[in-house]
């Protein structure tokens, strides 16, 4: 049983922000069955909140799984939501069967994912989950939840995601910093097939830099050092590469963020891991070509290939805080000085070393 809610009032600081149990401020609406959440499509697995060990859905329209990032379309579009203690989570979710092809997709960000993970929704065969944001807890949480417990819970919210819909294929598109418990991804699931997209450091941090607001300078150290220390208990590589009396700046913070993702999948893949690794580059080039061969890798062959026309059309993120023409028009440009930091910061990694790095295993046309 878990306890439902009417949606009052919605709290969020910024866009991109994390979901949170705090997300929403509701009124009492009664009670609902675990498996009438299990059932109900339009109910989605929002968050946790580990401070009361309870679990957050919410109940949006079905059509929000076709938005760029579902976190912030759940957000939105949530009319109600509910609360359910973990181990009744934990428990239902056994319950969930498996996808018959379970397709994780990993990438560095600001790579092309999004129109990837739109690609594949546009096959029939496929539902395509873009940004779910309870994996990006995950990874927060991960020191003090422990590696198995993260892994449980890795489990039950994938299983979650893949309510049975008719359709064989589930793909779940992650942010960027989930590359941090992969390894745990990959041990819950060893039968899914893994996807991971990147792109050279300095077109990667140039636009990062499109998307900064203007007002926030780079070279504050007070608002660097707070961001370094958040951002540490996330990813590994801030903290061991960071220094609290010279402390990064936003944008080196961020390429800690690519480095991490970038020698995450390398250490998956030396472990044996199967991947079908492939670039910005190409799939911006050749963008036919490419995804020919990622969904031959993924095994989904009814495609119409019309409906994939009308994906690489358009702009994958129009609308969202991405949008190429509102990121165009802030006119936001990297120095020579930035880009001269990017190369340093990533020499300094000797499984990386360049900035341009084609890593072993990546697709070649």
């Amino acid at each position: 049983m878990a306890q439902l809610f009417k949606i009052v009032n919605r709290h969020r600081e910024y866009v991109l922000q994390f979901v949170n149990a705090r997300d929403f401020e509701g009124e009492p609406a009664g009670e609902i069955e675990a498996s009438e959440l299990a059932a109900d499509f339009e109910w989605s697995l929002y968050c946790f909140d580990f401070e009361n060990d309870h679990v957050v859905f919410v109940r949006c329209p079905s059509e929000i799984e076709r938005e760029p990032f579902l976190y912030t379309a759940q957000f939105n579009a949530a009319v109600s939501y509910a609360r359910m203690d973990m181990a009744d989570f934990v428990f239902f979710a056994q319950g969930i069967p498996a996808p018959e092809n379970l397709v994780f997709v990993h990438s560095v960000g600001r790579c092309g994912s999004t129109l990837l993970s739109k690609a594949l929704q546009a096959i029939a065969e496929v539902q395509s989950l873009s940004e779910p944001d309870d994996l990006t807890q995950l990874t927060v949480q991960r020191a003090s939840l422990g590696e198995q417990r993260t892994k449980d819970l890795i489990y039950a919210c994938v299983r979650w995601r893949c309510k049975p819909t008719g359709r064989r294929t589930v793909a779940i598109k992650t942010r960027s910093e989930v590359m941090v418990i992969a390894p745990l991804m990959c041990a819950a699931f060893p039968e899914a097939k893994n996807l991971f997209l990147y792109r050279g450091a300095v077109s990667w941090t140039r636009s990062i830099y499109r998307t900064w607001p203007p007002d926030r300078p780079l070279d504050d150290v007070d608002l660097n050092r707070d961001m370094q220390r958040r951002w540490a208990e996330m990813i590994p590589l801030v903290k061991e590469l960071g220094s609290e009396t010279e402390p990064f700046n936003p944008l080196e913070i961020r390429l800690c963020s690519w480095l991490q993702v970038m020698e995450g999948y390398l250490g998956l893949r030396n472990r044996g891991v199967p991947f079908f690794a492939f670039r910005y580059e190409e799939l911006t080039q050749n963008p036919r070509e490419v995804l020919r061969a990622v969904f031959d890798y993924v095994g989904v062959s009814e495609v119409d290939w019309a409906d994939i026309e009308a994906v690489l059309a358009e702009d994958s993120q129009k609308g969202s805080i991405f949008d190429r023409e509102a990121l165009d028009a802030r006119g936001m440009v990297l120095s020579d000085e930035q880009i001269e930091r990017v190369h340093r910061l990533v020499a300094r990694r000797p499984s990386i070393l360049a900035a341009d790095v084609v890593l072993p295993g990546t697709f070649a046309l």
